[in-house]
């Protein structure tokens, strides 16, 4: 469904055939994926605030860019509870699941 919800946005607001939005797609899921890495290894390894707050902020343009709003919001709870990985990290594991269906 997210990856549908992305094709659409590609299509309504670049005005894309479909063989560009597809380009489009594969390098937004690549690109979706390095940021969840990241974010998640901030996560893990329980760097600094600094480093999961630029992490989550990250993973939330690119979420923005690929039309996923309510998702990129989950992103900006993350960012703003990255000063306390109690509150961060289930809020990420439910994006992460989530983006999983990508």
């Amino acid at each position: 469904m997210l990856r549908k919800i992305t094709q659409e946005y590609y299509i309504r607001e670049f005005q894309l055939g479909p063989e560009d939005v597809d380009d489009l797609i594969q390098a937004a899921e690549s690109t979706l994926r390095d940021s969840v890495a990241a974010l998640s290894k901030c996560i893990a390894e329980d760097a600094s605030e600094q480093s999961v707050r630029e992490a989550a902020h990250a993973l939330k343009g690119n979420l923005m860019n690929m039309g996923l709003e309510p998702q990129a919001e989950q992103a900006r709870l993350i960012e703003a509870a990255s000063g306390d990985l109690d509150e961060a990290a289930p809020l990420f594991e439910k994006l992460r699941q989530e983006l999983g269906t990508f």
